[in-house]
């Protein structure tokens, strides 16, 4: 005899229950014809319900930078030229220079400067007046300077400056006269606007015997470095860096050594204290007789000048 398996006959009656559950809900009523209500058309009654929450916590804002650190401006130090004009500047070397104080008159003033020591057993003393800067070197080294800024206005004073040395040494001065630009005019701007005048003197004292050995004279050799006005009718111009003409030179290597290349040197030119306008700190060194006042032979244009000498016992 066939039995029908008892599993058949549950799924045949559980197809039946859902189709008429189906119907019903189609319909809007139950088996036993009560209404339900109305079921959204495209609403499927067999799908189980989705925990959604009602809303997501995300964040109101985000933090964003409102601005970014960058430099406005980059800080550049310019390129400053101490004789402002278009002429290329006169390269000097100067490695002790103007401390950038407000300059002030200094006129008369005598100092006394150690030099530096140049490795030679004597001991010497000079004694130097310039108008207006002055830079001594023996056998090539710097052993001192004036100590009032070039920009010092009315800058007479003198210097007293001691080194050593063995015979024979060379002795040089780098000696400069005030000027505004590379147009060598001075007060540029003002009722003052004029050509500049320069000038130096200098001695050198044994210090084991108190003897003046040597002083500055028309036997000393000149080199001049600047020159300007070259146009001396600019000295009135109203743009006298654009109008005055200059000329320049670099200052030869070694040149306060004694194996300097002099053929380009000429002799000083000795002046007068009324023709230098010599003054103040001039006034304070006990000059020996043989100790002249010297320059190039232009006082008025040339501004820049290597001045040297040998001495020998």
């Amino acid at each position: 005899m066939f039995r029908r398996p008892l599993l058949a006959i549950a799924t045949i009656s559980l197809v039946a229950a859902v189709a008429a559950c189906s119907s019903d809900a189609e319909t809007g009523q139950t088996s036993d014809g009560s209404s339900t209500g109305t079921m959204p058309h495209n609403a499927t009654a067999n799908t189980p319900a989705v925990d959604v929450p009602a809303s997501v916590d995300l964040p109101l804002s985000v933090d964003v930078p409102l601005s970014v650190d960058v430099p406005l401006s980059v800080d550049v130090v310019p390129t400053v030229d101490v004789f402002a004009s278009s002429d290329a500047p006169v390269m000097i070397e100067e490695p002790l220079t103007d401390d950038g104080a407000t300059p002030i008159s200094t006129a008369g003033s005598v100092t006394s400067t150690a030099g530096s020591v140049t490795g030679g057993s004597q001991s010497f003393t000079a004694e130097v007046w310039a108008d207006n800067w002055f830079a001594l070197y023996i056998n090539g080294e710097l052993v001192g300077h004036d100590s009032v800024p070039i920009t010092t206005e009315r800058s007479f004073n003198a210097e007293t400056i001691t080194f050593t040395a063995d015979y024979p040494f060379t002795v040089g001065l780098l000696a400069k006269d005030f000027m505004e630009s590379n147009s060598g005019l001075e007060y540029i701007g003002t009722d003052r606007q004029q050509m500049g005048d320069g000038g130096i003197i200098a001695q050198i004292i044994d210090d084991a015997t108190g003897a003046v050995i040597a002083a500055t004279g028309s036997n000393w050799e000149a080199l001049v470095v600047q020159r300007a006005p070259l146009n001396k009718e600019c000295e009135q111009s109203t743009d006298p860096d654009t109008e005055c003409l200059s000329e320049s030179i670099e200052i030869p290597d070694g040149w306060a050594t004694s194996a300097a290349d002099t053929s380009a040197f000429t002799p000083a030119v000795e002046y007068t204290a009324d023709q230098v306008g010599a003054k103040e700190g001039y006034d304070e060194i006990a000059w020996d007789e043989s100790a002249r006042l010297i320059w190039s032979d232009d006082l008025e244009t040339d501004n820049i000048l290597l001045l040297r000498t040998i001495l020998a016992r």
